[in-house]
């Protein structure tokens, strides 16, 4: 399989992104996933990101899926000095 992303600042502190994948099952090669996203990211600090995805996956037994993703990242401790 494979994925393929990429993010663009839309502002100082916004970002947004893709993602398109495409993934062989292990047992039976000739079924295959294929999924796609769409980020939302906002940087209030340079030590946290708040981040909201949705993804759409469609499996190869002809189900789809939808997802709603939210997701917090903060760091904590000692941060060496340079420009946020």
């Amino acid at each position: 399989g494979y994925y393929v992303s990429g993010d663009y600042q839309l502002g100082r502190r916004w970002f947004t992104g893709g993602r398109f994948d495409w993934s062989d099952r292990s047992q039976f090669a000739n079924l295959t996933d294929k999924g796609a996203g769409a980020t939302l990211t906002y940087w209030p600090s340079e030590f946290s990101q708040i981040r909201g995805e949705y993804r759409f996956t469609h499996y190869a037994e002809n189900r789809n899926s939808n997802e709603l993703l939210m997701q917090l990242i903060f760091s904590l401790g000692a941060h060496g000095a340079h420009p946020f």
